[in-house]
């Protein structure tokens, strides 16, 4: 059986919102309320 995984392509965010968002997923994921994600962003440095 395949797992689901989200893929989001998130452009280029702030560094600070993309974390925030990171943890969020995190969160979620550890929850059991969302599968896998693959968040694909970039950040200034």
């Amino acid at each position: 059986m395949a797992a689901d995984l989200w893929t989001v392509h998130l452009g280029t965010v702030e560094y600070r919102a993309g974390v925030a968002l990171q943890e969020r997923v995190r969160a979620a994921r550890q929850a059991g309320a969302i599968p896998d994600v693959l968040l694909l962003l970039e950040h200034w440095p």
